[in-house]
């Protein structure tokens, strides 16, 4: 039985990277023990299957579903926009729902994504990067429990007491002890 499928390894690995996938995590979305086959359909040595290629248009329609839904609401309500972004340890123990079966690697683009999105259309968005001691701080001060909305406020917390800009008049940035590389997240 002949199982081709509709993406040419090509526009298999262009959704691949718009995705984040490296091809190990892709071999492993796809449920294969081993990479070379994301290899060999990217380099046209062997076709992509329909499931294969069913099973990632699904994803990335799903994830522009997402996006679509953020600039929906930013559309309708006009407020920031706070985004988190994770390390690979804290990765599995604060994201659910779709991301839980998927890698840091797919999320963080997901995130980027949504930035660059949201900036093109002039709105007021921002990424962080979590920090852990941080956010238990913020729980422990304000008396909140782990929840995404509190996680979302406290990015939004962090954001503008760690790196806003100070009064218009003042025109000056605040000092900070983060690194250049941590800084490099929220440009």
């Amino acid at each position: 039985m002949i199982n081709y499928g509709y993406l040419t390894g090509e526009e298999y690995r262009a959704i691949r990277l718009i995705l984040g996938f490296s091809q190990r995590e892709a071999a492993d979305f796809h449920g294969m023990k081993q990479d070379i086959s994301i290899n060999q359909w990217e380099w046209n040595k062997n076709t992509v299957s329909k499931l294969a290629c069913d099973k990632i248009t699904t994803l990335l329609n799903k994830i522009d579903d997402l996006i679509e839904e953020v600039v929906t609401k930013w559309e309708s309500d006009k407020e920031d926009v706070f985004l988190i972004t994770y390390d690979e340890d804290d990765y599995k123990r604060y994201i659910f729902g779709l991301g839980k079966d998927l890698p840091n690697s797919v999320h963080t683009m997901l995130i980027y994504r949504t930035y660059a999105e949201l900036k093109r259309i002039g709105a007021l968005a921002y990424i962080v990067k979590f920090n852990k001691a941080s956010y238990a701080h913020y729980m422990s001060e304000f008396g909140v429990l782990d929840t995404p909305e509190n996680r979302t406020k406290w990015a939004k917390w962090y954001r503008l007491n760690y790196f806003n800009v100070l009064p218009v008049e003042k025109e000056e940035r605040r000092v900070t002890t983060h690194t250049a590389e941590e800084m490099y997240y929220w440009l």
